[in-house]
């Protein structure tokens, strides 16, 4: 009855050393396949939006390149007497940039203001054309044209994000805009593209990750507990032979 015993005592304490290790690689190596999968999700989430935000910049930067060369051969064209005065020159270059659209609704537009700054054309706020903008904020505080001027200056040409409303809307969105400092009138264009749409699709990018992910976790959990469950029901066989022999 004691050899019994022992052998009993033996064999579960076999059983319960291999079940522990088992259970903490099976553990460990599951807590690693999540890590893993998490991080590969992170960082195609990053790869999307650094690919969205390359492709805005892009076209943001090549739309207002060709609204600076239509605003410099007016400008060419004033000097060579096509136009009667400087000031019809000027307004014929801001009627032309002011009707330029683009974008899937065609209510994206260029803007134009000075180095003061101040707004000399402004095709959806008109009440801002000849204003002072030096004091002229975003929601967080970012003073936008005066921001504008200080990359034209410093650059002569550049990106400034901050927020500003959409079309028809009075909230403040974020956005992305490109400015250049044009030759001859010395006038900064821009444009501006809304980056609700990348946020928008980041957010369904992330839910289809997540749903992946715990669909993902789930097959791994039962894959581990599968392997566990053989692996301690091997043990029980392997414990029973290791104590018949010291029987």
């Amino acid at each position: 009855m004691k050899t019994n015993g022992l052998l009993t005592t033996i064999r579960g304490k076999i059983i319960l050393l291999v079940c522990s290790g088992l259970v903490v690689v099976g553990l460990v190596a599951l807590g690693m396949s999540v890590y893993s999968l998490k991080k590969r999700g992170d960082d195609e989430l990053n790869n999307i939006r650094v690919t969205m935000m390359t492709e805005k910049q892009e076209k943001v930067k090549a739309l207002v390149m060709v609204a600076a060369r239509d605003l410099e051969t007016v400008y060419e064209e004033w000097k060579a007497g096509k136009y009667e005065s400087e000031e019809a020159a000027k307004k014929a270059a801001m009627t032309r940039i002011g009707v330029f659209r683009y974008g899937s609704n065609g209510d994206d537009y260029f803007w134009i203001n000075d180095m003061e700054p101040r707004m000399v054309m402004h095709p959806m706020k008109p009440a801002l054309d000849g204003q002072d903008l030096s004091g002229f904020k975003d929601p967080n505080g970012k003073r936008l044209f005066n921001e504008f001027v200080r990359v034209c200056r410093e650059r002569g040409e550049g990106y400034v994000d901050y927020e500003w409303p959409m079309p028809g809307h009075d909230n403040p969105v974020p956005k992305l805009s490109f400015v250049k400092r044009v030759k001859g009138w010395d006038w900064v264009i821009g444009t501006g593209i809304y980056l609700d749409d990348v946020d928008a699709a980041m957010s369904a990018h992330g839910k289809e990750l997540e749903a992946v992910l715990s669909r993902q976790t789930t097959v791994l959990t039962v894959v581990v507990l599968g392997i566990l469950a053989v692996f301690i029901a091997l043990s029980v066989v392997v414990s029973g032979r290791t104590a018949q022999p010291i029987k």
